[in-house]
C-alpha cells in the first residue's frame, strides 16, 4: 500500500491554509490527509527510523517546498500562513508541484543551493537521486544507505569466500574474541 508522493500534499496543504489564518501544521494535518483520502493503514506507516509517519514526513517536505517558493510563510516557529502568491496559485486551479513551483525565483534559488551540495556526490548516488525524484530527501538518503550496506556486505562476503582456509579460521577467532568469547588472543584465541 503506497502513499502519494510529497508533491501530492502541496495542493491540499495550500487549500487548508486558504482561509488566511496563521495555524500550526498539526492543527490542519488531518484535513490534508482527509482531502488525499488516506486510509487508517496508510496513516500508520512509519519511515524506517520510526520517528514519524510517512504521511507527516511528506506533509513536512511539502510545507518546506511551499515555504521556499514563497507560497506560504512562517511568521513564527511552527506556525504557517498562506501568502498572496499562495492564494493566486490556488485560484489558478493548477496542480501545485515542483514543476509549478519552478516559476518562482525563490524556489529555483532553493533548488540551486540543494544541487550545489549534491555536486560532490558520486555518479551512482546522483543517478539514484534523479531516478527517485518523487521521494523525499530523507527517503533518498535511507535508500542510498541501504544500497551502500548491501554493497559492503556483498564485498565482505566475497572477500571472505575468496580467502584461504587459514584466513577464515583467524577471522572466526577474531570475531569470537571481539564478541567477548575466549578472553584474549594469547590466552584462548588460537586456531587449531
Amino acid at each position: 500500500m503506497s502513499l502519494p508522493d510529497y508533491q501530492s500534499f502541496m495542493t491540499p496543504l495550500q487549500q487548508c491554509l486558504a482561509n488566511g489564518k496563521t495555524v500550526k501544521l498539526k492543527e490542519i494535518e488531518a484535513n490534508v490527509y482527509q482531502s488525499l483520502s488516506l486510509s487508517a493503514e496508510q496513516l500508520k506507516l512509519r519511515i524506517p527510523s520510526g520517528k514519524q509517519t510517512y504521511a507527516y514526513h511528506r506533509l513536512g517536505w511539502a510545507k518546506t517546498y511551499l515555504v521556499q517558493a514563497g507560497l506560504i510563510e512562517q511568521p513564527k516557529r511552527a506556525f504557517y500562513k498562506i501568502t498572496h502568491k499562495g492564494l493566486t496559485a490556488i485560484q489558478a486551479g493548477e496542480q501545485i508541484n515542483n514543476q509549478y513551483l519552478s516559476q518562482y525565483p525563490e524556489f529555483l534559488d532553493f533548488k540551486t543551493r540543494t544541487k550545489d551540495t549534491n555536486d560532490s556526490l558520486d555518479e551512482n548516488t546522483t543517478s539514484l537521486v534523479n531516478s527517485n525524484s518523487q521521494k523525499t530527501p530523507e527517503e533518498l538518503i535511507e535508500a542510498a544507505v541501504d544500497t551502500l550496506n548491501t554493497n559492503l556486505s556483498d564485498e565482505v562476503l566475497q572477500a571472505v569466500l575468496s580467502a584461504s582456509p587459514a584466513f577464515f579460521e583467524n577471522l572466526v577467532v577474531d570475531l569470537m574474541l571481539a564478541m567477548g568469547y575466549g578472553g584474549s588472543r594469547k590466552d584462548a584465541g588460537q586456531a587449531t
